[in-house]
């Protein structure tokens, strides 16, 4: 089983959100073999609302047929479907394989070196996004959403390479 530890400290996630294993296996039955980090993440976590349906989605097991693809399972969206994550389809037998990213379904290119990669990282994305959009959109935020933010810091574990910068606060982050 898959170590997501630290993404369960972050957001005081205590018992097991995912889906069952009949659900994976509709996936399976598409797709043929999955890796064990993509199983392990579907099994643990792939409900639980906060980590995967805030900004950007994961895909559910039912949803998978609207984001059929010839050579990547599609299994992350931007919320308006602006870029997808995916897996080769060559790497599914694989346990951790790389995390590809396109904005266009056509060209592709490497996110994460792993699934684990992303999962772990992924998450972080995510109170940073929030903050971003109260702090543009003047929405007051929660004691514990600031605390989530600092933690995220400290972790000093920033978000995929493509260059994110922001202006929080009047501070300049670059991840």
């Amino acid at each position: 089983m898959t170590d997501f530890t630290m993404i369960k400290k972050l957001f005081h996630i205590t018992k097991r959100n995912g889906f069952s294993h009949d659900e994976i296996q509709t996936i399976k039955n598409n797709f043929g073999e999955l890796p064990q980090v993509f199983i392990d993440y579907y099994l643990e976590l792939g409900k639980d609302e906060r980590l995967n349906h805030t900004q950007d989605s994961l895909i559910k097991p039912e949803q998978f047929q609207y984001f059929k693809h010839s050579k990547y399972l599609i299994f992350y969206c931007e919320n308006q479907r602006a870029c997808v994550w995916g897996i080769h389809r060559n790497d599914l037998s694989r346990s951790n394989p790389p995390v590809y990213m396109s904005y266009d379904e056509k060209v592709w290119k490497m996110e994460f070196e792993t699934l684990t990669d992303f999962f772990r990282r992924w998450p972080i994305c995510k109170p940073y996004s929030l903050l971003n959009t109260a702090v543009y959109r003047s929405i007051p935020l929660n004691k514990p959403t600031w605390i989530l933010f600092v933690k995220i810091l400290k972790t000093k574990v920033f978000p995929f390479g493509i260059g994110l910068a922001s202006n929080f606060m009047g501070i300049t982050m670059t991840a």
